[in-house]
């Protein structure tokens, strides 16, 4: 089992602000939880005209930040960097 956890961004340093999302069965239902997560954030960030620099740094300033537990082996997500080729894309 894979619990996603989510953090504000902005509260990162507090190790009590996580919140439990969900508890998955597979690994790859926790990543696609964790992704939506980082996918809602980024939408509600998001601005027309938005560089992908600007909007990652809005990210990791004010967004959601996605994290599972336990690691599936040498797997690991990193919302950050899941996050940082989504603002590419989102940005063009």
């Amino acid at each position: 089992m894979f619990t996603v956890f989510i953090t504000d961004n902005a509260e990162r340093q507090d190790a009590d602000a996580a919140r439990t999302h969900g508890v998955f069965a597979t690994w790859d239902a926790a990543i696609a939880a964790a992704q939506a997560i980082v996918d809602r954030s980024l939408a509600e960030l998001h601005r027309p005209g938005m560089r992908a620099g600007e909007l990652f740094s809005h990210y990791t300033l004010y967004g959601e930040d996605a994290f599972i537990v336990p690691t599936a082996g040498a797997e690991k997500f990193s919302a950050w960097v899941y996050a940082r080729v989504r603002c590419v894309l989102l940005c063009g």
